[in-house]
């Protein structure tokens, strides 16, 4: 099992450096807008490679975005960001692996530059605990996505969503695709009414159920208990018809052994004339 132990969060909404210390269960609780969806948004974005819906923890409608989290968003009329600027995230989860007895790191880095570009990201593995060494220079300063790259050599770094996803599939335990589809719709706030829909809804994956070779296997078991119900029927005429031939060879019997009777009888009446 892989066990997350430790989630590193840098220029990630509201949170400017924070480190989250994971022990086996843990309950996630707060008022709304506390931050609750933001630490979910955080996990899913690295585990999925990015290929995520924020906020759809807590708000179906959200319009959150990578860039919106790394310079944190306020959309007031005189401030569109509480970050200005070049700004850099980290999202950095560390992981222990029970049976290899070994610590991973799955993680992002953000580069939110220029008022008119998107984010861009790369993420990347790397054996071995979470390190302040990983995301801050020898000066104190936060590591962009070029400059992390060059501070952490070792470090397995992925450009695309494809290479990180194939590589973190192999990495929590081969993973099939419908785990990046399905791990975002698992996580809600919301109270749930009925349990039911909800799994039906959010959790297992959407088929369209071919009942049409149901109906045939249902039309083959009728028909087959027609057919039994005549060969029942056959049986007991069956066996009524074998009733009367049993009937018949005791009259036949009967009728053989009286005429054996009076044959001889016959004949010892001619032999004392």
């Amino acid at each position: 099992m892989k066990k997350l132990t430790k989630i590193r969060l840098i220029n990630w909404h509201y949170l400017s450096n924070e480190t989250i210390e994971i022990n086996d269960d843990v309950l996630l609780t707060g008022l709304n807008g506390t931050g609750k969806s933001t630490i979910l948004d955080a996990i899913t974005f690295v585990i999925t490679a990015g290929d995520t819906e924020f906020n759809k923890a807590a708000n179906d409608q959200s319009k959150r975005d990578i860039k919106g989290y790394v310079k944190c968003l306020v959309g007031r009329d005189d401030q569109m960001y509480l970050r200005n600027g070049d700004v850099t995230g980290h999202v950095a989860l560390e992981f222990f692996d029970d049976i290899r007895n070994e610590y991973f790191t799955v993680g992002t880095v953000i580069d939110a530059f220029g008022e008119l570009l998107p984010a861009t990201y790369i993420f990347y593995l790397t054996k071995g605990q979470i390190k302040d060494s990983m995301f801050v220079s020898n000066e104190g300063l936060i590591l962009s996505t070029s400059e992390f790259k060059q501070h952490n050599p070792l470090f397995e770094v992925y450009k695309t969503k494809k290479e990180a996803k194939r590589a973190f599939k192999t990495i929590f335990g081969n993973l099939n695709d419908d785990f990046f589809r399905l791990i975002h719709k698992a996580l809600a706030f919301k109270p749930i009414a009925d349990v039911k829909s909800f799994i039906y809804d959010h959790l297992l994956e959407e088929k369209q159920i071919d009942v049409s070779n149901i109906i045939d296997s249902i039309r083959s078991y009728k028909e087959l208990e027609r057919k039994l119900e005549e060969v029942k029927k056959k049986v007991q005429d069956l066996h009524a018809i074998e009733d009367i031939y049993g009937d018949i060879q005791t009259v036949e019997e009967s009728k053989n052994f009286y005429s054996y009777v009076l044959n001889l009888l016959e004949e010892k009446a001619t032999q004392i004339d």
